[in-house]
């Protein structure tokens, strides 16, 4: 529109003065942020599922960190998992991490007028907020991998991203709970972590947390490396 249009909007602001700052709230303490979204991004069979294993653990535990104290008291997980099936890979994982096994919720499919489908960010998150209404219990959600969730949205389009994970990012907000989606690098090798995150970079600028995990090639650990804070 031009400059000299009439508006057909109000924009309105906020003074700084008058908006009081708030402390964030921590899941994984300095990891971990409640009411955010945040990413772990690396290549296949580096430990990114099993951590988020982990974290069901000491979340539906309410046990403490390796690192530090789990100040939380015990709470429940919903994951959303298309690759990994629930019968042989997520219950027998989450049985080893020792998960209270009665406060994880595994989504298994989701009913529409137009039959069963797998969740996608596209059409569902309003019957996510549905289920988080109905179970106040639960401060984290895992979505592993999130490129399989989009829906009709194009992982490489920038503005689609967007348009997918700003609403879910309102969702985690609204509720104050933890999202954690899980990622995959792309093919390049030629180029820094942070642009080897696969799809658009509004995978990476969306979240407000990613952590990148691969091998470290000086002592063969597997790590879990801090990519954007």
């Amino acid at each position: 529109a031009s400059p000299e249009a009439k508006p057909t909007s109000k924009i309105n602001v906020k003074r700084a003065s008058s908006i009081a700052p708030e402390v964030i709230n921590w899941l994984w303490p300095n990891r971990i942020p409640f009411g955010k979204l945040t990413l772990f991004v690396g290549h296949p069979g580096v430990g990114k599922g099993m951590a988020t294993m982990y974290i069901t653990a000491c979340t539906t535990r309410g046990q403490g960190w390796h690192d530090c104290p789990n100040i939380n008291a015990p709470a429940e997980v919903i994951i959303v998992s298309s690759e990994d099936a629930a019968k042989d890979t997520l219950v027998p994982r989450l049985m080893a991490a020792d998960a209270d096994m009665d406060k994880v919720m595994i989504v298994s499919d989701v009913l529409s007028d137009k039959g069963v489908k797998d969740f996608t960010l596209d059409t569902d998150i309003p019957a996510l907020r549905t289920l988080l209404e109905s179970n106040p219990d639960v401060k984290v959600v895992i979505i592993d991998p999130i490129m399989n969730h989009l829906g009709q949205l194009k992982g490489n389009s920038e503005q689609e991203v967007r348009a997918g994970l700003s609403p879910l990012a309102k969702l985690a907000e609204t509720f104050g709970v933890a999202i954690v989606l899980v990622s995959h690098y792309n093919k390049s090798s030629q180029t820094d972590s942070i642009t080897r995150v696969g799809g658009a970079m509004g995978m990476v600028g969306s979240v407000r947390v990613a952590w990148a995990f691969g091998e470290d090639k000086e002592d063969g650990k597997m790590k879990m490396l801090p990519l954007k804070a």
